[in-house]
């Protein structure tokens, strides 16, 4: 391994070393080092590796990134437009069918008239009809 930079630091937990950005503990008794982090530059350089691999990643389609919370604010947007433009045309259809409603009601009462005078009518026949001692005749009605 290549030494690019040394450097020892006591710390209260023993001497610390960098050797290629890498930050070392060193332990003088034992003679061994343990890794406990990185320089700043050496940070940097491997954040830009890592970015430029995600950059691509999403490029291919491989990984989607997480939404802006501006695109999710669009999004809801969208969709709420939506739903006022299916409430609005809902409450058109509503309103035709209010219109058919009363005009048809309209239409019907001069024709409840005449089949209750017509039954009024049959009423009184039928009850002298029936006191008559002969059965009433049938007839068909188309």
């Amino acid at each position: 391994m290549q030494i690019e930079q040394s450097t020892l630091k006591a710390t209260p937990s023993g001497i610390c070393t960098v050797e290629d950005g890498v930050i070392y503990e060193v332990n003088a008794l034992y003679g061994t080092k343990t890794r406990v982090g990185v320089t700043d530059g050496k940070y940097n350089e491997l954040k830009e590796l890592a970015d430029s691999y995600y950059n691509k990643l999403v490029e291919l389609g491989a990984i989607v990134p997480p939404k802006t919370p501006e695109q999710i604010q669009q999004e809801t947007m969208q969709v709420m437009q939506g739903m006022l433009k299916q409430m609005q045309t809902m409450q058109q259809e509503l309103e035709v069918l209010k219109n058919e409603r009363s005009n048809v009601s309209t239409d019907a009462k001069p024709e409840s008239d005449e089949h209750s005078e017509t039954i009024a009518s049959m009423g009184t026949s039928t009850a002298s009809v029936g006191r008559s001692k002969q059965p009433a005749k049938r007839t068909k009605s188309n």
